[in-house]
């Protein structure tokens, strides 16, 4: 009997052994622990340069994403860095996996940290459980590619820069002159390339012009390129170009055998060379402002006399040093 008693007994284990198995396993995969983990709202940890990295926090908050992490709830870590003139985000979950992107603005990097916690409706969170495995069961990737929106794509102003401005210069001669200014570029790698046409103006208030009482004015072709630098939070631009410039002088003449003016055309090689401390408006706009130095290496730097009239019409200056003022779209 007592035989007997001690095998239904043994027969009775199993049972038991499978009750505390289904117990431990429904609480590691699908009991309470689960159910809390699925149930802990999005959240993102944002760091990075103050300002990009609070227009992301915001933008977040907007799309209903928390700014921080719940008392046993799992937080995406999201870095911001300002780049010039995009957004470079680092974005990384509990469990390891990674996604670097640059973006144009705060709100498309919003987008993509969105998506990134809100995927497969939370089922990530139980990755761990899963091998790091999608719902699926298929491998997840330790560093994954998030899909980028159209949004993140580059826009004109990442590859065209366009800029009006004006220089105010001092010549060689000791003459003042105005040149207002337009050009445009294209941005390959750190640079950018461009065409610019200058117009010039001598204001005739000093130096030669005024000795001679001769009036000047030309207009400039350049080629150029500008090779953003950025310091910290300042950036300049460093540049120079190769042209050819006209110019032409002129004098009244009134006199009983010849009245009218006294002209005289030249074309030469035109060299510029300039560093422009660019100040950032917002968006793409920014002005530049800095010193300029232009070179005239073929001038014809001294005055000359009409052979008919005798008079003496002013040269053209050997340099021109000055300042120079633009507003610029794009291109950095």
């Amino acid at each position: 009997m007592t035989v007997r008693q001690m095998g239904r007994t043994k027969r009775s284990d199993p049972p038991l052994v499978a009750v505390g198995v289904a117990v431990a396993l429904e609480l590691l995969l699908g009991g309470p622990a689960a159910t809390a983990k699925a149930e802990c709202p999005p959240t993102a940890c944002v760091e990075g340069d103050a300002p990009a990295a609070d227009a992301v926090r915001e933008a977040l908050g907007r799309r209903g994403i928390r700014l921080e992490p719940e008392r046993g709830c799992p937080c995406v870590s999201v870095a911001v860095e300002q780049r010039e003139q995009v957004i470079w985000i680092s974005i990384e979950d509990p469990f390891g996996r990674r996604s670097e992107r640059s973006v144009s603005s705060a709100e498309t990097a919003a987008v993509l940290v969105s998506s990134w916690v809100r995927q497969e409706d939370g089922a990530w969170l139980l990755a761990p459980k899963q091998g790091l495995g999608y719902s699926d069961g298929s491998a997840r990737p330790l560093v994954e590619k998030v899909p980028q929106p159209e949004a993140a794509g580059e826009t004109t102003a990442d590859w065209l820069g366009v800029g009006v401005g004006a220089d105010f210069l001092y010549g060689g001669d000791g003459s003042c002159w105005v040149v207002p200014r337009l050009g445009a570029c294209l941005r390959l790698g750190p640079s950018c390339l461009g065409l610019e046409g200058k117009a010039l103006f001598d204001s005739g208030l000093s130096g030669d012009s005024r000795h001679l009482q001769t009036s000047r004015s030309g207009f400039d072709a350049v080629v150029f390129a500008d090779f953003p630098l950025r310091a910290g939070s300042m950036s300049i631009v460093a540049g120079g170009g190769v042209g050819l410039g006209w110019l032409r002088s002129s004098r009244s003449v009134s006199s009983g055998s010849h009245e009218g003016l006294d002209e005289s055309d030249s074309v030469g090689l035109k060299v510029d060379l300039h560093v422009l401390l660019d100040l950032q408006l917002g968006g793409s706009w920014s002005v530049n402002v800095g010193p300029v130095l232009g070179l005239s290496p073929l001038a014809h730097t001294s005055s000359y006399t009409e052979e008919e009239t005798g008079l003496q019409v002013a040269g053209e200056p050997l340099f021109v040093l000055g300042l120079s003022a633009a507003i610029k779209y794009g291109g950095e």
